[in-house]
């Protein structure tokens, strides 16, 4: 940092030795390049935050240097460092809601249908975008949506994992329900129903077999069993000490 400081120091006296032909007023101010990128010149000092300078913004961070190709308080600064007005904040943003509807008309599914959404907010090549995901049904979706036309940029689709060769008689009259799948457990653990405590419940699909998770604790001992719910088979239990 102090090696940064100094070459600009040395670099501010030697721009001064220079100019010094030129009225003062020009000498004010200068852009100047060196190994770490660009700065600008204040006099005896150099910029730091943002700056307007020849009729478009600039940011500068605290050791002066020129920010290009980022997002800065949520503004975007192009290659060239010019903060771009027209995209990153466009009086035109179509907003959320909007970018939302045009996602779920595209992949033709209501509002009502959607399991669960969220909203981002991203800049591809410097125009701001929402990134939009949501699942309907066995469906998960990702959009990206110009913030400023509306246009889908990108769109992608793909089939939720857990829904995945899922057997259609996962719940069949085979399956054997969550009450005897409960007693299966605690009959292998040797334990009465009036001795449980903690008792948890529910079910999931593990290469595509329904399967009920169910754990309790007795006394010091914690329990953790998966049961087949077509043919009551025990696929995995644990038992361990409840620290």
């Amino acid at each position: 940092m102090k090696k940064k400081n100094l070459s600009k120091l040395i670099a501010l006296c030697l721009l001064s030795l220079s100019l010094a032909s030129i009225s003062p007023k020009e000498a004010d101010a200068a852009w100047i390049k060196d190994k770490n990128g660009w700065w600008y010149s204040e006099g005896n000092s150099w910029a730091t935050g943002w700056r307007y300078i020849n009729g478009s913004w600039y940011y500068f961070n605290s050791q002066g240097y020129m920010a290009h190709d980022t997002v800065i308080n949520g503004y975007y600064v192009n290659g060239n460092g010019q903060w771009i007005t027209t995209n990153a904040n466009s009086a035109t943003d179509i907003g959320e809601e909007k970018a939302k509807q045009i996602a779920f008309n595209h992949a033709g599914v209501s509002s009502n249908a959607v399991n669960y959404v969220t909203v981002g907010v991203d800049y591809i090549f410097g125009a701001k975008s929402y990134d939009i995901e949501f699942k309907s049904g066995n469906i998960e979706y990702d959009y990206d949506i110009d913030a400023s036309t509306g246009k889908i940029i990108k769109y992608d689709n793909e089939i939720d994992d857990d829904y995945i060769n899922i057997p259609q008689n996962s719940t069949s009259s085979t399956d054997i329900g969550l009450e005897k799948a409960k007693q299966t457990a605690f009959n292998h653990a040797e334990v009465s129903s009036n001795s449980i405590r903690d008792l948890d419940l529910d079910y999931d699909y593990k290469n595509g077999i329904k399967v009920y998770e169910i754990s309790f604790k007795v006394g010091n001992m914690e329990y953790d069993y998966d049961i087949n719910s077509s043919t009551g088979a025990i696929e995995k239990y644990d038992s361990e000490y409840d620290d």
